[in-house]
């Protein structure tokens, strides 16, 4: 708390002792340096930056996961992304390139359909009797703070 109120961008990497207490289970923190008994790192494919791209001390601080074998080039990639973030529009301070890449991954369009139809297929079959109710529920408005607009 307070380590990134500077008058500049900044980054500071996370300790693997730190990611492991936010996690229920150790080996989702644990990088190849830490692998116990000859185990292998299964789980974890990066090292974790807070990096703040802004220059003013309450900043946003976006975490940022850059691949193991990039740790050592964590400078130089945190730049180009600074220089990304200065423009960072839609989002002040936030990397356009971290927002293509969310909205990448995020499960969206055809894939988001298939998958809420096979949900609603196999909650309607567990509903037995009561399967009409589906079809209640989903003809209600979704975001009844639209109603305003009216």
């Amino acid at each position: 708390e307070g380590v990134m109120r500077h008058p500049w961008p900044c980054y500071v990497e996370v300790p693997f002792e730190m990611e492991k207490a936010a996690y229920r289970w150790s080996e989702y923190a644990r990088g190849d340096e830490q692998a116990v008994g000859g185990e292998a790192n299964k789980f974890v494919a990066g090292k974790m930056f807070f990096v703040k791209f802004g220059d003013r001390p309450r900043d946003p601080v976006w975490p940022v996961d850059l691949l193991l074998t990039q740790k050592d080039e964590a400078q130089e990639i945190l730049g180009y992304m600074l220089a990304d973030a200065i423009d960072g529009f839609p989002v002040p301070f936030y990397p356009l390139c971290l927002q293509r890449a969310h909205e990448h991954a995020a499960l969206v369009g055809f894939d988001m359909d298939v998958l809420q139809r096979e949900i609603m297929e196999a909650i309607r079959e567990s509903l037995g009797s009561q399967a009409p109710l589906l079809d209640e529920i989903r003809l209600e408005d979704a975001d009844p703070s639209q109603r305003r607009y009216w």
